[in-house]
């Protein structure tokens, strides 16, 4: 009886590691992120940097009555954090570039 309980184990075992493997699929396999997906979110990190500083600025213009200087103020930090953003964007879009270049020079 106990025979049959562990080969019953062993096939649901299996059965459950090959369902695995079909619904998890390794990263390698994953698809990168298209250059237009990544032209698009430099993009909108650039424009949101900006509008948020912007915002910002303008509530805390309009509560402590320093107009525009908080406005000013927060929309160069706004565009400051845009463009950090999309250096770091660019960095990584650069890295990933090496890295496969790198795997390819490997490759006999």
């Amino acid at each position: 009886m106990t025979g049959d309980n562990q080969e019953d184990r062993r096939d649901f075992d299996q059965r459950l590691a090959a369902a695995r493997a079909k619904v998890h699929k390794p990263d390698s396999e994953h698809a990168t992120p298209s250059p237009l997906g990544q032209a698009m979110r430099m993009g909108l990190d650039l424009v949101v940097g900006v509008a948020v500083g912007g915002l910002f600025g303008y509530m805390a213009d309009d509560l402590f009555g320093t107009r525009p200087f908080l406005l000013i103020l927060l929309l160069f930090l706004g565009f400051g954090a845009g463009i950090r953003n999309v250096v770091r964007t660019a960095q990584s879009m650069q890295a990933d570039l090496d890295d496969t270049k790198g795997e390819q020079d490997k490759t006999p």
